[in-house]
């Protein structure tokens, strides 16, 4: 029984006074409410608002009465007032109590939000809805209150009293149901840095000097000895880059530059110094000049660029995301939330008032990740009726695609570009510079949310105009790019017109059905697709030179096929897909016939430890057999395997070329963070149609800054020659997080990063000392994701790589830009803390700003504290105070158990203080011999003069 039923039924009095006593943990409340009044009189007055009518019924007999509020069968308020009455059995007019407003909104975990109409928005993890606090009751003690009627009708929540607990139930119909998360988070929040320890990226670097050199020949004499050097740095905030092509390694002078560039990429501006890529089309492949580009109310695509990507003009006057407006009509009450098909994430949600009409404004439809695709952004809609989460919502679709080159309403881009032609078939190193200048201005419009608009005017041996549409509407599958080139002054011998035009239009009416249309001042070009069910597509192909149209068919699951007509050479193509497992046999087959009644046949089976992979195109066909030496039951994890390979070339005078090789292979799985393998040995004996012989390879990356590949071999499928080659990849000052390779470290063109630096720090000065280690002892990949946020979100959320650990720091890829850099301290190892948790960090194209967070030694003491009596005492302050007078103190307050916890203590002795009396024992000292966690109970003896 509830104890306010057994307190009530206690202290009752026939006399109609009424004795109540609240009991709430730590508080306990004496109320005597003895009326003055007769007994047909009514007791203290409650007023009414106007829409209530019967004021009377609803006052008399009433009194205040303690009792608990249960949601369910968990009490959520153990002690409150209502008004109300009943006789020892049942509720006496039960749908005209009283209970105060403040006491239901904190029961139902609503939230409120006042509103321009007067009315106040309340949410609850269950329900959405507005009422109108002009319909409550005022009641003199218990304030603005709601009927039990009103919770019933307003909320639609059952509500129940039971005498035996003497206590309100509500019975929400959202209870023990799984809801949809609803922790929206604004698509347009602004990360504020102000005030922020600001970390800067190094000013001038040189991040990388690489020396690649490739040496091959036959028999004892070197035919090539060739190579490339390539230096990646940081200058004034931009990054360097240099390429030279070195035609002979031994001879300096047929050494060339390559490339040189100077790029500085802000939010706002670019520029570029040097040779580049040029924007207006059949522009010089060798051009070097000057380039800005100037975006107005957009940011350019976080881009992570890859292969030997440079300079990218197209790409930088994209914009990063397209915004438009989501609406529609729904009953008034409604709830609509706008939601991430993909995350199920909540972005928004509103909720419909009398017009009938939700709206939500810039929602980000279109934005880039850090690989710098665009992609779209599709949403759902969940329109709950009433406002009931606990319902089944009504789904509407809310898709938009992505177009390169479109602009949201009002922003803008301008490129000015100036440079000359410069040519590396001089003899000097630099080559030699055109007289002639080109150049151009280009500028791009969004003139709104469907349309973007671009104009420019180019000069490149003749004056060129060009002109852009890119259009989008924002109710239609609609997607139509065109561009324009009119040139002054057309060769006489080029029979092509002086406008230069492409346009390309993609239509898709709805999902399966795809349309697009391709036309220049060359060619045209035809695709659809569509899908007649889940199992079989139709798609029709058409250019100059070809039409077919082809249907596939998947049968069953792993047997799919496809038949197709091709129109110009009237013949049938076609192929078959098949794949399955049998217990430990998987195997995967396609065969295809092309139009030129050509098989070719690709095949994949792994039975257990042995693989097989066969290849046929056209005349040549290639067979792998492959035996793995596992060291358990994946795949990947080998050492040695036993290879035979077979191959044949089918000459046009019926002959053929063949070659078989027996071989074995070493390569053990890398053990550090670049995946390079200290060594590969690859060895084998082939006999084919030109003789027999040997066959070796060895790569070796155990040479610190170098990665080595040497092969030999007397034997090949066309000749019976000796051959071989030596590559040699070297690299000076090479950024941890880079491997090797050209295509690998030459991404540092275009974006930074940040290398964080874990340290045990010792001494405690929060800087890294000669002999102080760096720690990433439990930092596994997965923990580094969640362990380091960027702008509020982990690691792995944020980038589209994983952090990279390395024995030297964790790295993670970024574009240049300043970001929030923030350490979750529930991620730190147990046992340690830090004091670097915040701070505003620079990234900077082409190096890795460092950041040093120093890890202590982190202890908790926790225990109970006692009274005289062995009785554990709540609501007391315990405080950890350094007695070397440096660092801050550590608090707790006991709970109702007496229990204290105080965490994150460092090394030194603390004095125990409880109330701010010293506690027993009076202190305590942590050293590297201390447990992590250590119990002690403390007593407190209360001072004599206290009261």
């Amino acid at each position: 029984m509830n104890i306010f039923n057994q307190v009530s039924q206690f202290f009752r009095l026939n006399s109609g006074a009424y004795l109540s006593l609240v009991i709430v943990p730590q508080i306990i409340s004496i109320a005597i409410n003895i009326p003055i009044l007769q007994a047909q009189e009514l007791p203290p007055s409650t007023v009414i608002s106007e829409s209530e009518p019967d004021t009377e019924t609803i006052s008399q007999n009433f009194d205040l009465m303690p009792l608990a509020i249960y949601v369910g069968d968990r009490t959520v308020n153990p002690g409150t007032f209502v008004r109300g009455a009943e006789d020892g059995e049942k509720a006496i007019d039960f749908d005209k109590w009283l209970i105060a407003y403040d006491d239901v909104i904190k029961a139902l975990k609503f939230n409120t939000t006042p509103l321009d109409n007067g009315k106040v928005e309340l949410r609850s993890p269950g329900l959405a809805l507005q009422i109108d606090l002009n319909e409550l009751a005022i009641d003199d003690q218990l304030g603005m209150a709601l009927s039990v009627e009103q919770i019933r009708e307003l909320l639609g929540v059952p509500v129940e009293f039971d005498i035996e607990e003497y206590a309100i139930i509500l019975n929400p119909d959202w209870l023990g149901k799984n809801l949809p998360q609803t922790n929206i988070r604004s698509n347009q929040r602004q990360l504020n840095l102000e005030g922020l320890p600001r970390i800067s990226a190094p000013p001038i670097t040189l991040s990388i000097i690489g020396q690649e050199a490739n040496i091959s020949g036959s028999g004892n004499q070197i035919d090539d000895y060739t190579g490339e050097l390539v230096g990646i740095g940081t200058l004034f905030g931009g990054s360097w880059y240099l390429n030279i092509d070195q035609e002979d390694l031994t001879d300096r002078q047929t050494w060339k530059l390559n490339e040189l560039q100077y790029m500085r990429q802000t939010p706002t501006t670019d520029y570029i110094i040097g040779d580049q890529e040029t924007l207006w089309p059949e522009g010089s492949s060798t051009y070097t000049g000057f380039t800005a580009i100037r975006r107005f109310g957009f940011a350019p695509p976080i881009t992570s660029s890859g292969g030997n990507e440079g300079f990218n003009p197209e790409q930088r006057l994209n914009s990063s995301r397209l915004q438009r407006d989501i609406r529609g009509r729904a009953e008034p009450g409604t709830l609509v939330q706008l939601v991430n098909s993909i995350s199920k994430r909540v972005l928004a949600e509103q909720l419909v008032d009398s017009s009938g009409i939700y709206r939500f404004e810039d929602v980000t439809t279109v934005s880039s990740s850090l690989r710098g695709s665009p992609s779209a952004n599709n949403y759902k809609l969940r329109l709950y009726p009433d406002g009931r989460l606990s319902a089944d919502p009504e789904i509407r679709e809310a898709e938009f695609f992505s177009l390169p080159g479109q602009l949201s309403r009002g922003t803008a881009a301008l490129l000015i570009s100036g440079g000359f032609e410069r040519s590396q078939n001089s003899e000097t190193f630099f080559g030699t510079m055109e007289d002639e200048m080109q150049g151009g201005v280009l500028y791009r419009w969004g003139a709104t949310d469907n349309i973007t608009l671009g104009t420019g005017l180019f000069y490149d041996q003749q004056l060129k105009g060009m002109g852009e549409v890119f259009f989008q509407p924002g109710n239609l599958p609609l997607k139509i790019t065109a561009t324009a080139m009119l040139n002054s002054d057309e060769r006489a011998d080029n029979k092509r017109s002086n406008i230069r035009y492409d346009l390309n239009v993609r239509f898709k009416p709805k999902q399966g059905i795809d349309f697009e249309f391709d036309k220049d001042d060359l060619s045209e070009r035809f695709r659809a697709n569509w899908d007649l069910s889940p199992d079989v597509r139709l798609s029709l192909n058409s250019n100059n030179n070809a039409q077919d149209a082809r249907i596939r068919w998947r049968l069953f699951p792993g047997l799919t096929t496809n038949v197709g007509w091709d129109v110009g050479e009237k013949v049938l193509v076609g192929g078959l897909d098949v794949s399955s497992s049998f217990g430990n046999l998987l195997f995967r087959n396609n065969i295809d016939i092309d139009e030129d009644q050509n098989v070719n046949w690709n095949l994949f089976s792994r039975y257990q430890n042995l693989t097989l992979r066969h290849r046929m195109r056209k005349q040549r066909w290639d067979t792998d057999l492959e035996y793995f030496f596992l060291k358990s039951k994946s795949l990947y994890d080998y050492n040695h395997s036993l290879f035979l390979n077979l191959e044949m070339d089918q000459n046009d005078n019926n002959s053929s070329d063949r070659l078989a090789t027996v071989g074995w292979r070493y390569k053990p799985r890398s053990q550090v963070g670049d995946r390079f393998a200290d060594w590969i040995f690859d060895i084998g004996y082939g006999i084919g149609t030109e003789g027999s012989g040997l066959q070796a390879s060895i790569t070796t990356a155990k040479i610190p800054g170098l990665y080595v590949t040497a092969k030999y071999q007397n034997i090949s499928m066309s000749n019976n020659s000796s051959r071989f080659s030596l590559q040699i990849s070297s690299s000076a000052f090479l950024s941890s997080s880079v491997s090797f390779g050209k295509s690998r470290f030459e991404r540092l063109r275009t974006e930074g990063g940040l290398v964080l630096i874990p340290f045990l720090d010792k001494n405690g000065n929060d800087r890294k000392d000669r002999g102080e280690k760096i720690y990433t002892k439990g930092l596994e990949d997965e923990t580094a994701e969640f362990l380091f946020l960027i702008n509020d979100q982990d690691v792995r959320r944020f980038s589209s790589y994983s952090p990279d650990l390395r024995k030297n720091g964790i790295f993670v890829r970024l574009p240049p830009d300043t970001y929030r850099f923030e350490l979750d301290p529930i991620g730190i190892p147990l046992g340690l803390k830090s004091n670097q948790l915040v701070s505003a960090v620079e990234v900077k194209a082409g190096s890795y700003t460092p950041i040093y967070i120093p890890l202590t030694t982190a202890y908790a003491l926790l225990g109970v504290v006692l009274d005289d009596a062995g009785n554990p005492v709540g609501g007391l302050r315990v405080e950890a105070i350094p007695r070397s007078g440096e660092g801050a103190k550590i608090l707790s307050i006991t709970n109702g158990a007496g229990i204290y916890y105080l965490e994150s203590l460092g090394p030194g002795e603390y004095d125990l203080l409880i109330d701010g009396v010293p506690a027993q024992p009076q202190s305590i000292r942590f050293d590297e011999t201390s447990e992590v966690f250590t119990e002690i109970d403390l007593l407190y003896r209360e001072p004599a003069d206290r009261d």
